[in-house]
């Protein structure tokens, strides 16, 4: 099954509960240069020891999202 593009599927979101989850999703979201990703990720481990990360992409396109994950994983190899 395919996804639907973003604007698509948020065309569907109903309610207000929909919508404050949809926000609270987001505010979890990373996003930036790869100098403000890995900025993140290190104030993230002061307060929040970890040893892994598990990374979900929202990018659409499979080539951009690709990429996105390749600028994670560099960000994240200077932590």
């Amino acid at each position: 099954m395919k996804l639907p593009p973003p604007e698509q599927a948020l065309g569907d979101v109903k309610t207000a509960k929909e919508r404050d989850e949809i926000d609270m999703i987001r505010s979890s979201w990373l996003i930036g240069s790869k100098e403000t990703i890995a900025r993140k990720l290190g104030d993230l481990s002061e307060r929040t020891p970890f040893g892994e990360v598990m990374a979900v992409s929202p990018v659409f396109e499979a080539e951009k999202q690709k990429r996105s994950l390749e600028l994670l994983k560099e960000a994240a190899e200077g932590i």
